[in-house]
């Protein structure tokens, strides 16, 4: 499956070191470009978890993984960047829904003054 993990801190490279380690495609995206390239050089994330291997993982610069390719999107950010990481996405189609599986994710109005994620069942055609 071709993976797309958003946020290279210690989560998401955890997470991402995990998904190539099961023979996943898995592309890391850095919102720190030389965090990307060190990376890529040293097959480690020497900023949050040094000792994760990530030489099978790709890494690259968020506004460079591109996630039209992807089959899974895992956005591995605090929940006080959720909204503004989300919406900024290379090639996310507008809107502020995201579906995955039977969830809805939709970020708080920006002026609730809350960035945590809204999740809602989301509702079947067939009743």
């Amino acid at each position: 499956m071709r993976i797309t993990v958003v946020g290279g801190g210690s989560w998401g490279s955890a997470f991402a070191s995990l998904l190539a380690e099961r023979g996943h495609e898995v592309t890391l995206a850095c919102r720190d470009p030389e965090q990307a390239r060190a990376i890529v050089e040293t097959g480690r994330n020497p900023r949050y978890v040094p000792e994760a291997d990530l030489s099978e993982v790709a890494a690259r610069p968020l506004e460079e993984a591109g996630t039209e390719g992807a089959e899974l999107v895992c956005l591995a950010v605090p929940s006080t960047a959720f909204r503004e990481v989300a919406e900024g996405l290379p090639g996310r189609s507008g809107g502020s829904a995201w579906r995955i599986g039977e969830t809805s994710i939709t970020a708080a109005p920006a002026d609730s003054g809350s960035s945590r994620p809204h999740l809602r069942p989301r509702r079947s055609a067939r009743r």
